[in-house]
């Protein structure tokens, strides 16, 4: 498939895309180093780009593609962040990708979206900010599925997304989620932390209850000051 990347940051979505065989034909980034980034790890040659979303006058512009992603910024939706939700500065871009949809006939329109986000769009605002999300979509005539994955599943680290995929209504589909992590395994064609570490280690590598008390007292000592 041919997708463009929005939001595309460094090329999250792009590796994984074209690990699996697709063609990016058009990407959409404003930060100046990760435009400095992507460029220099991807073939962006003669492909659409543009530096801000805003700038698009019309979805029409735009290259004909089966795919559009984007993980569209999570600024005031991230219980780090500000917290004003979809209406906040940066997290409201997610509206110009409906508006750039809604300039395109059926016909144009890509046949998927997959979006991403933060786990706390699912909250944020109450709610109301993740139904309008799926509403947006729905009125841009596609049909919604969502999950939420932890990174956990293949790398060290706890961060759990919500990952939305689109169908273009009118067309035949097969729902992708849920995912079961079992056949996930399966088809894992790569170590992860888990595959390496020792499920029993000897005592000798604990540390005793004294040193850990004393860890714990130098830690407090150390953050009063």
């Amino acid at each position: 498939m041919k997708f463009i990347d929005f939001f595309a940051g460094i090329g999250g979505f792009h590796s994984g895309l074209e690990n699996a065989g697709h063609e990016m034909v058009g990407w959409v980034e404003w930060d100046k180093f990760a435009r400095q980034s992507y460029e220099a790890m991807y073939d962006t040659e003669g492909k659409y780009t543009a530096n801000d979303i805003k700038s698009i006058k019309d979805g029409k512009e735009l290259p004909e593609a089966d795919l559009w992603a984007f993980g569209s910024p999570c600024t005031n939706i991230s219980l780090a962040g500000n917290r004003k939700g979809l209406q906040g500065e940066q997290s409201s871009m997610f509206f110009e990708v409906i508006r750039l949809l809604k300039d395109r006939t059926w016909e144009e329109k890509p046949s998927y979206l997959l979006m991403e986000n933060v786990k706390n769009l699912l909250g944020s605002n109450k709610g109301f900010d993740f139904f309008r999300v799926l509403y947006e979509m729905d009125e841009a005539g596609y049909d919604v599925e969502w999950e939420v994955f932890n990174s956990s599943w293949v790398i060290p680290q706890n961060r759990e997304r919500v990952y939305i995929i689109g169908h273009k209504r009118g067309i035949e589909y097969k729902p992708v989620f849920p995912i079961n992590r079992g056949e996930l395994e399966k088809k894992r064609k790569y170590n992860v932390l888990r595959d390496v570490l020792e499920t029993s280690v000897d005592s000798k590598f604990y540390l005793s209850k004294d040193k850990v008390e004393q860890l714990l007292v130098n830690d407090k000592k150390s953050t009063f000051y």
